[in-house]
């Protein structure tokens, strides 16, 4: 996130501020600890060796993603249906689960097994709640692909990209969103919220979305993280990007100005972008 928006935005630098503050003041509990999320759903938070420890703290503290999560809180009603794609441990899918209700359903995707445990666990512990969770990947074609990540606190950082650094590599499978979408989701026009978070992978995850889009008119508020140069390893432009996401009616917008409307082909760092139609 570019310091020059958190510097200029009041709000959101003494969220920041504070939630640093606050991880500093925490350790993380080697037994599972529960919390509960928005005051309704229950979150166990414990030491995991395939997890950041600043990362755990953020959420123990509630500080964790703060943008997300604001957004969400913004987007969403009961009843709605959100997919996340890249759950990893299920804090952003609890936070979107705790707003949508039990009346509405929280799609995950998460294709290393040791975080597919911690959504299991979730779900286990939130049983009036509608979570639907998948230990597979979402891409532009189905098949398997190789995935690389660093078992010791890098799982977040789990890549598909040619020459990831992670020092284990598994073959996961890999499904189409909208191939998902038609078969298990009865109503779609439901779906309300879409967030990618894939470690570049983001294009090839919308680009198995084509015939949900093209078939349907539900056109769902879309957050992903955007990196540049990784987009270019798989064989793809900001223009290629952009044109695509044009075509199904979305503008892109910052997702801490959110009405600020973003040319994706001039990106050059990484940042996280809203797609709004």
């Amino acid at each position: 996130m570019d310091f020059d928006k958190i510097i200029t935005n009041p709000w959101l630098f003494r969220r920041k501020a504070v939630g640093r503050l606050r991880r500093r003041l925490v350790s993380v509990p080697k037994e599972g600890v529960e919390r509960s999320i928005n005051g309704c759903l229950r979150f166990e938070h414990k030491s995991l060796p395939f997890l950041d420890d600043d990362d755990l703290r953020a959420m123990l503290t509630g500080s964790y993603d703060i943008i997300l999560c604001d957004i969400l809180r913004n987007s969403l009603c009961a009843g709605d249906i959100v997919i996340d794609v890249g759950a990893n441990v299920g804090y952003i899918s609890a936070v979107a689960a705790s707003l949508v209700g039990p009346s509405g359903e929280v799609h995950g995707f998460e294709p290393l097994k040791e975080c597919y445990e911690r959504l299991c666990f979730l779900q286990k512990l939130n049983p009036q709640y509608n979570f639907v969770f998948n230990n597979v990947a979402v891409g532009q074609e189905p098949g398997s692909l190789p995935i690389s990540y660093e078992p010791q606190g890098g799982s977040r950082n789990a890549s598909f990209v040619p020459d990831g650094a992670g020092s284990i590599t598994r073959q996961v499978p890999v499904v189409r969103l909208d191939d998902y979408i038609f078969r298990n989701i009865s109503e779609p026009e439901r779906i309300k919220f879409i967030k990618i978070d894939v470690e570049g992978f983001e294009f090839p995850v919308l680009l198995g979305a084509e015939k949900y889009f093209a078939q349907t008119a539900s056109r769902p508020l879309i957050i992903c993280e955007i990196k540049p140069w990784v987009l270019k390893k798989f064989g793809f432009t900001l223009g290629d990007f952009d044109l695509y996401m044009k075509r199904f009616g979305y503008k892109t917008y910052d997702s801490v100005q959110r009405n600020k409307i973003v040319d994706l082909r001039l990106l050059t760092e990484m940042d996280v972008l809203l797609f709004r139609a």
